[in-house]
């Protein structure tokens, strides 16, 4: 018989000798033995669906033995060890432990009796385990291994998941296909990245099941491999401002091919790049008005570094902590992330960091380096969405001129309307020396970017018939990336997305504090037009929060925002944390989402940390299905 679900009360749909743990879609039920067949979804089923069998050799869907693809008992939480990990092969002989047992020999209820008591796995065989030998198949950590140290252990078991061997007790499953339907990992997209790009990257989408082969784009819409629709709430890390694939973007491109321009002009003015450094300078407060072309970010970034160093002679720079301004060599040199500059080291010397909203650890650093540049974003999209003390930009202007200093603005992510006004400075009342552009510049259809500076600076730095090449590019200013970049501009005015992503930003954040408020693990929802961050942690409001604020941070750290990610996803929504802070969920659509949209986002995450009020029921989750994933040979 069922026992009562850990987060709701409903009964479980688990029974017999074995029960095999939620997998990504389905609640499955009791079956004739060696059969199981599907239930609706609801109940304890939309929390812990398992899969119930009858009978020794009873299958799975995937055609294994139920006894040895282990499974998780469907039932309360240990209240001692709070987790029900994966994974445990084969059905074992328990004897529960004196200490542990209650009136009548039974095992104290929520307690778990395997591997003297360190086991995460808890929950009776059926309701309690009694003194005598129980045979039981199960999801269990090995013997000295409690379930609260997982917060700790999980995020090196993501970054490399053959460790998660070290803690578990079988060898990966034979790759299966569950009926006629191909796994996405077995997709050939999959299968070629795998093996001439990022195999790594490949595996480590499996560890969660997070991994989709996207297919086909339009608007905030895309779809997989499997025909399965997502709304996209991460819009290419703000490239998509416009919406994917929009008609009157690619009618200008067809253009433009049908007309055969010349892309690529070195040896005279080219028509593209001037028509855009106008339309940009006309869009920009004075003195803004000289265009240096390239292709990525981090190319914009390294233009105004250039620049800064040739204008005032000066060698040093001054960067954030949690920064992020691209991974070339001299960017990384600037990067506020230690795990991505690490490997590389040494990069530039003469590069220095302080606290982002810091104006007095900022002064002190102009005085001791007197740096050619602080290099600054208005806020900080992959650190975690943070946004500074109110005037903190304008200030840090005003103290970078008076010590001969150039600010370069890194709104590669912030710019094109994607923070409620065309360019975050100007929310701020103030204008950078040099100000860097790209993702969105061109519509998410081609490599576009640029560093914006005024005539006197530009004139310093490459001034003069000895200078004027000094900086180039192959494809700076290339007809086809222009022609997608002006046309992009227009249409921002044309269908008012500046104000448009100010009121859908606002419904959005009024709509996620409103439903989160007062959730045990959400610090803050903050944002700033359709740039918006969920920040998990201890807030106090717990028992765990007030007595182990650390332990909710690690684990909030390694693995939360990732797996509210995950739950998304398989709900039909893409997101991502943040790429330096896992604790702060990221939701970034593009610029055209509706009202209907937002309020099925703010839905669907409500409902996912519903299911999360305490990190017991995170890391049961997490490590459940990162061993389930582990079993299955990294299957997504």
């Amino acid at each position: 018989m069922g026992r009562a679900c850990h987060r709701c009360g409903g009964r479980a749909a688990g029974s017999g000798d074995a029960a095999v743990g939620r997998t990504a879609g389905a609640a499955l039920a009791p079956g004739r033995p060696g059969q199981a067949r599907r239930v609706r979804p609801g109940g304890c089923g939309g929390h812990d669906p398992v899969l119930a069998v009858r009978g020794r050799h009873a299958r799975t869907a995937a055609g294994q033995s139920a006894h040895h693809r282990a499974g998780v008992h469907g039932g309360d939480h240990c209240r001692r060890h709070p987790a029900r990990l994966a994974v445990h092969r084969h059905r074992h002989r328990h004897r529960t432990p004196p200490r542990q047992t209650g009136a009548g020999g039974r095992a104290a209820a929520g307690v778990c009796p395997h591997a003297g008591g360190v086991a995460a796995v808890c929950g009776p065989e059926r309701s309690a385990w009694r003194g005598a030998s129980r045979r039981c198949a199960r999801i269990c950590v090995r013997p000295g291994v409690p379930g609260a140290v997982l917060g700790p252990v999980l995020p090196p078991l993501l970054a490399r998941p053959e460790n998660l061997a070290a803690i578990v007790g079988c060898a990966p499953a034979r790759r299966t296909r569950t009926g006629s339907r191909m796994k996405q990992s077995e997709h050939p997209v999959s299968q070629t990245y795998a093996k001439y790009i990022n195999p790594s990257f490949i595996q480590l989408l499996g560890v969660l099941g997070y991994g989709r082969v996207f297919v086909r784009a339009s608007d905030v819409w895309l779809w997989d491999s499997e025909g399965r629709r997502y709304l996209d709430c991460l819009a290419g890390f703000g490239s998509v401002n416009l919406g994917h694939n929009h008609p009157a973007l690619i009618a200008r491109l067809h253009q433009l091919l049908d007309e055969q321009v010349l892309h690529f002009c070195h040896t005279g003015p080219a028509a593209g790049a001037a028509a855009l450094a106008e339309a940009l300078a006309k869009r920009l407060a004075a003195p803004l008005e000289m265009s240096l072309f390239a292709s990525s970010g981090a190319e914009a970034v390294e233009a105004g570094l250039k620049l800064a160093r040739a204008a005032t002679g000066r060698s040093d720079f001054v960067s954030c902590d949690g920064g992020f301004h691209g991974t070339t060599l001299g960017t990384l040199s600037v990067m506020g992330a230690e795990r991505l500059r690490q490997p590389f080291e040494p990069l530039l010397a003469g590069c220095h960091r302080v606290p982002f909203g810091d104006l007095d650890a900022l002064d002190r650093a102009l005085k001791a380096h007197k740096p050619a540049a602080f290099l600054v974003e208005p806020l900080q999209a992959e650190g975690g969405v943070i946004l500074p003390p109110p005037g903190y930009l304008r200030a840090a202007q005003e103290l970078c001129r008076a010590r001969g200093t150039l600010l370069v603005l890194d709104e590669i992510q912030t710019g094109l309307g994607r923070t409620g006004t065309l360019f975050a400075h100007e929310a701020e009342g103030f204008v950078p020396d040099v100000l860097c552009l790209a993702k969105a510049l061109s519509g998410g259809l081609a490599a576009m970017s640029v560093a914006v500076t005024s005539r006197a600076l530009f004139d310093k730095a490459y001034g003069g018939a000895g200078r004027f090449d000094l900086h180039s590019s192959t494809y700076q200013g290339n007809a086809f990336a222009c022609a997608a970049a002006l046309r992009t501009l227009e249409l921002i005015d044309e269908e008012d997305l500046v104000a448009r992503s100010a009121r859908q930003g606002a419904r959005l954040l009024d709509g996620l504090r409103a439903r989160l408020r007062g959730h045990p693990l959400v610090k803050e929802v903050r944002g700033r037009g359709l740039l918006v961050g969920i920040e998990f942690g201890p807030t106090g409001s717990s028992w765990l929060g007030k007595l182990a604020p650390s332990l909710v941070d690690k684990v909030s750290e390694g693995m939360f925002g990732q797996w509210v990610a995950v739950r998304l996803l398989e709900a039909g929504i893409l997101a991502q944390p943040a790429s330096s802070r896992w604790n702060v969920l990221r939701l970034e659509p593009p610029l055209t989402i509706s009202d209907e949209d937002i309020d099925t986002v703010v839905d669907a995450v409500g409902a996912i940390l519903d299911d999360y009020r305490s990190i017991a029921p995170i890391v049961a989750d997490v490590t459940r299905r990162a061993g389930a994933q582990w079993r299955g040979g990294w299957q997504y």
